[in-house]
């Protein structure tokens, strides 16, 4: 579902901008 992309995207962004 959306919100399950939205997590997931958000916590790669988290590792990237990190």
């Amino acid at each position: 579902s959306v919100t399950v992309l939205v997590n997931i995207h958000n916590i790669y962004l988290k590792f990237v901008l990190t």
